[in-house]
């Protein structure tokens, strides 16, 4: 008994390099924009916190100021934290980020507390 060899037929052509290229090309352009816009979301972000930090502690009315605004051993552990960064902006690098992005939740923490 001879068995049947399975045909199959190809309703639609696998895709060619050029459109792989052209498809990825279109995929990674999604990619760029999504990147764009997130980097931009964080900026953003982070931003406002530094902002938030800056007026909370350049206010002159000291019933608006946070607790740690008159705690000088707080003051100068947040001083110390920021001065410390060694950042290296020309590298690009998200360690860097990481490192001011940690430098001010530990300041808006510390003056939350108090």
């Amino acid at each position: 008994m001879m068995k049947k060899k399975a045909t199959t037929k190809k309703s639609a052509k696998a895709p060619d390099a050029k459109q792989l290229r052209a498809e990825l090309c279109s995929e990674l352009t999604v990619l760029r924009t999504t990147f764009q816009d997130i980097v931009a979301r964080y900026q953003s972000n982070l931003e406002a916190q530094m902002l938030a930090c800056i007026e909370m502690f350049s206010g002159d009315r000291s019933d608006e100021l946070p607790g740690m605004a008159e705690d000088e051993k707080q003051l100068r552990n947040a001083l110390e934290a920021v001065k410390k960064l060694r950042l290296k902006p020309q590298k690009g690098r998200l360690k860097d980020l990481r490192q001011i992005q940690a430098a001010i939740e530990r300041i808006v923490e510390l003056s939350s507390q108090s």
